[in-house]
């Protein structure tokens, strides 16, 4: 596997000007879910704002989230199996056909949360 370092910017969910863009590692031909995974990673690491941003389809599978504030983030789509979310504020968020099986919600905050479709099973 081919690894090389790239850009990666998130953008707002309504406005699209970009929320923050970081540097990431991967292989180049990596589906773009996956890139997307490991920027959000990258950005919350930092201490980005990623309140609104557009996340979909992001694979966040087993990412320490703990205390992120993702309130009217685009989740929809997204793979959060497993992932640490706890004290997470989820407010207004679309989480609309997410897989959360798995993830430790203690805490969260999903209040006008768009959980339609989602898998919550095991969370």
């Amino acid at each position: 596997m081919t690894t090389h370092t790239e850009d990666f910017a998130i953008p707002k969910r309504w406005s699209f000007q970009t929320a923050v863009t970081v540097s990431i590692a991967c292989d180049p031909a990596a589906p773009v879910g996956v890139k997307l995974g490991l920027a959000v990673k990258a950005a919350y690491a930092s201490g980005a704002d990623l309140r609104s941003a557009v996340l979909s389809s992001a694979d966040l599978r087993s990412a320490d989230l703990r205390s992120a504030d993702l309130s009217g983030a685009d989740l929809s789509g997204a793979v959060l199996s497993s992932a640490d979310l706890r004290s997470a504020d989820l407010s207004s968020a679309d989480l609309s056909g997410a897989v959360l099986s798995g993830a430790d919600l203690r805490g969260a905050v999903l209040s006008g949360a768009d959980l339609r479709g989602a898998d919550l099973s095991g969370a």
